[in-house]
């Protein structure tokens, strides 16, 4: 099975895979990328791969941060990826909160919806704008709800965790970046 081309997708959790898990982010002053994430995006970027960020921002909901600010650090985000010479293609999120609505959340986010990773709605969105190939895709997060929204999907995936306990176990985004330009290498 061939992994790259046109069509196919490297879908990347933001917190805790690119960047470093700060709490709760709501500015790009609270961001701080992961050494050599910008490294491993390159990776993808020269095996053909899109490179999609999937995320849950439950801070909107919450009115902690508008869709403007989070927009704001993911150019942040792309900005400081792209001087390492990788490429984020685009950013999906989640703005919703699974909660009873209190005064605290934005009322009409605050539902069971089917964006919310482990839910498969924001990779389906991105399969569909990108006419991606899923079944050569990969999901890189570093919680369950990554390997189980990549587990719904039937997709291949990394999660990145130390200590290591399984095969698709690995400790940063460019172990995972390093491993699978291994494994496509392999192929040829």
């Amino acid at each position: 099975m061939k992994f790259v081309g046109t069509n196919s997708a490297i879908f990347l959790d933001r917190d805790g895979t690119i960047n470093k898990l700060n709490g709760i982010i709501k500015n790009q002053e609270s961001i701080e990328i992961l050494e050599g994430a910008g490294q491993a995006i390159k990776i993808f970027k020269e095996l053909s791969f899109l490179v999609m960020v999937v995320t849950n921002q439950p801070v909107i909901a919450r009115g902690e941060i508008s869709r403007k600010e989070l927009d704001n650090i993911h150019n942040y985000i792309s900005d400081v990826i792209s001087k390492s010479g990788g490429k984020i293609d685009e950013f999906y999120y989640c703005p919703h909160y699974p909660a009873k609505v209190t005064k605290m959340f934005v009322r009409t986010l605050t539902f069971q919806c089917d964006c919310r990773k482990p839910e498969v709605g924001l990779i389906m969105k991105a399969k569909d704008k990108h006419d991606i190939d899923l079944s050569k895709s990969w999901v890189i997060g570093d919680s369950w709800r990554d390997e189980q929204m990549a587990i719904n999907l039937k997709m291949n995936y990394y999660r990145i965790t130390n200590p290591i306990s399984k095969d698709n176990d690995v400790g940063s985004l460019l172990e995972a970046a390093i491993k699978l330009r291994a494994l496509i290498m392999n192929e040829f």
